[in-house]
């Protein structure tokens, strides 16, 4: 499983409840697969308040993800597979 963190190097000053009025835009790169390093950009988030960008950080691999190959892959299916019959 992939995990992402992000490291925010700034803040922004609201007033009360402007908070509400954030947008929240998620960009992921468009073609992602493994294997994935610990560290590795995978997209940005940014946050905008009346069109105007106020912050915005680096979606960042957690940890590695190595690719697997087709008997890892088969391995797994099958496992599954017997646990849901269970």
């Amino acid at each position: 499983m992939l995990m992402l963190f992000l490291k925010v190097l700034y803040g922004t000053l609201l007033k009360k409840g402007e908070d509400k009025n954030i947008e929240e835009i998620i960009n992921i790169q468009d073609s992602i697969s493994a294997p994935i390093s610990k560290s590795q950009k995978l997209g940005e988030i940014s946050y905008v308040l009346n069109g105007e960008t106020i912050g915005k950080a680096n979606l960042i691999a957690e940890n590695d993800v190595k690719k697997i190959g087709v008997g890892t892959f088969m391995e797994r299916l099958f496992f599954s597979w017997f646990n849901i019959l269970r």
